[in-house]
């Protein structure tokens, strides 16, 4: 494998070598037409071996171009225009031009390759004088052709090039979201629950050995939970040399685990906690179930970090008629401190958003917010028969 400075070496030998031999013809044809087509081709081969980054891409072209726009302006001054021997030789400088455009196209940046285009569109244009001087407007015109779609060929891997950041930049996008959500649902209810239970575990006496034991062997599942949530979704983030990367984690809350959820909600809770599953949940689909249980985790987990003195709290899970609805709600209570703000009356945070947005995908709706003295959260989402 060549490294950088063997690369530079072959690729200036190269175009040494390209440029002595497109000199070969100057006795016969006149440095005229040899002169910018050598340095046309020397720049070419210096550029396609030794493929430099975009900056110097673009000062290397220059050499080419600004040779061909000076050995043009002199033929002109000098009346040394339209030989036909030379324009047939001179077929390879334009031919070398419009590739070094389709270069530049694609590959320069900034100031400097804005320059080296338009030099190298000027040398175009200059060589169409310097070899047909007659030529005609509408001819000209056509000519013109040629540079437009030396142009777009280089433009055409830049512009799907630029699609495809763009589609990588959505996806890693997206893929943050799912992190974002399933961190906020899963890890964040499970962390809530070791600090319920480290807070009881504090108040339970000396003596209440078994008390402590069945505290420690809670906050001991909660943190395996947890701990096997950030694993799948570290997971996400693995790189896929070291095997496949799952499209999301597993799925977490179902409505078949809901029970056990709120049994263990209730177990770190002071308040008292109703729970009614409806008996036909069994025919609601997984996808619809996944979403509205996950609801229902992050509404309870909103009670335990927003309502810690809610006296009662009221979990119903229906289905009626091809709709499922859920329904969770607790007491409000005035905070400790008059002074400040009540924490369980806030309208809620990003995770009922979210929540929103997955049940408006499933054409349901996610209303939530104060109603007769409680904070209420309903989610609605019919799944047909």
């Amino acid at each position: 494998m060549i490294d950088l400075r063997g690369r530079v070496l072959l690729a200036a030998a190269l175009s040494g070598v390209a440029l002595g031999l497109m000199l070969i013809p100057t006795p016969w044809l006149g440095w005229i037409a040899t002169l910018p087509a050598a340095v046309a081709s020397a720049t070419l081969v210096l550029i396609l071996v030794w493929q430099p980054p975009p900056s110097r891409l673009a000062a290397t072209s220059l050499i080419a171009s600004l040779t061909s726009v000076a050995v043009s302006l002199a033929s002109i001054a000098t009346g040394s225009t339209g030989s036909t021997p030379q324009g047939l030789w001179g077929m390879s400088e334009v031919a070398i031009t419009l590739v070094l455009v389709a270069i530049v196209v694609r590959s320069g940046r900034g100031p400097l390759g804005v320059v080296a285009l338009v030099a190298a569109a000027a040398a175009y244009v200059l060589w169409l004088v310097r070899f047909i001087p007659d030529l005609s407007p509408t001819g000209m015109l056509v000519w013109a052709i040629g540079i437009l779609v030396a142009g777009a060929i280089g433009a055409y891997p830049r512009w799907a090039e630029h699609q495809q950041r763009q589609r990588v930049a959505q996806a890693m996008a997206e893929q943050r979201k799912v992190l974002e959500r399933d961190l906020h649902d899963y890890v964040a209810h499970d962390v809530s629950g070791i600090l319920a239970q480290a807070q009881a575990a504090q108040y339970a006496t000396p003596d209440d050995a078994a008390a402590l034991r069945d505290a420690l062997a809670d906050i001991e599942q909660a943190a395996q939970h947890a701990l096997g949530t950030m694993d799948r979704t570290m997971a996400l983030l693995r790189d896929e040399r070291d095997g496949p990367v799952p499209t999301r984690p597993p799925s977490g809350p179902s409505l078949d685990s809901l029970p056990g959820l709120v049994d263990a909600f209730a177990a770190t809770t002071v308040a008292s906690v109703d729970a009614s599953f409806d008996d036909g949940l069994a025919q609601v689909p997984d996808a619809v179930g996944a979403v509205v249980a996950r609801v229902i985790v992050e509404a309870l987990t909103n009670i335990r970090r927003h309502a810690p003195n809610a006296a009662q709290v009221r979990v119903t899970v229906e289905c009626r008629a091809g709709v499922l609805q859920a329904r969770v709600s607790n007491d409000i209570q005035p905070p400790a401190d008059p002074t400040d703000d009540a924490p369980n009356a806030r309208n809620g945070g990003s995770g009922l958003m979210s929540a929103a947005a997955r049940i408006a995908a499933l054409h349901g709706t996610l209303v939530y917010g104060p109603a007769d003295g409680r904070w209420v959260v309903t989610a609605t989402v019919p799944f047909g028969q």
